[in-house]
């Protein structure tokens, strides 16, 4: 190959490159549930006759406003129709926070915990030790390290916005987050 013929191989490959697509945008699953569930299910004795299991999981909120939510408790599954609630009966986490996006990673930073039962250990509350977090978009879901939180249709929890707002005033606090 000549030097002219490799210098317009060259040109064309650079036009074709620079007119290519670009990749299409991560979609982050914004303003909906995404739950992990630590397993394993538990059902209640068959003598009970009751419908349902629970699981102790973790579900995910990143709003479209920044906010975060990261809500620990056990989930109860009603079944034949798989409707789950958070179980108001057993103590549960919430940690508040900001979250922002850089490509398919979403960074968040907890700032505020609630817990029913409060942290009474030496030092800072353990969520804190960890306040900040990754997570990688993949499809509809988000993971962090090896939890996968995929999208969750529906969730009956009436104290939802209560447990946030808990959250958001407590005098928990993770200090040196963004």
């Amino acid at each position: 190959m000549s030097g002219k013929s490799l210098w317009k191989t060259a040109a064309v490959l650079a036009i074709l490159t620079a007119c290519r697509p670009a990749p299409p945008e991560v979609s982050v699953p914004t303003d909906r549930y995404l739950i992990h569930v630590f397993g394993p299910w538990q059902s209640p004795p068959p003598e009970l006759e009751s419908p349902t299991r629970t699981a102790p999981a973790t579900i995910l909120v990143f709003s479209r406003s920044g906010e975060y939510v990261e809500h620990s408790c056990y989930v109860i599954e009603y079944l034949p129709d798989k409707t789950l609630s958070i179980s108001a009966g057993d103590g549960h986490t919430v940690a508040v926070g900001r979250w922002t996006r850089d490509g398919a990673r979403l960074h968040a930073v907890r700032q505020g915990i609630y817990r029913v039962v409060p942290y009474a250990g030496p030092g800072p509350d353990p969520l804190c030790k960890q306040a900040e977090l990754t997570f990688q978009v993949s499809g509809g879901s988000v993971v962090f390290e090896k939890d996968r939180f995929e999208p969750l249709a529906q969730l009956h929890s009436p104290d939802w916005a209560a447990d946030v707002n808990a959250a958001k005033s407590s005098k928990v606090r993770c200090e040196n987050t963004r």
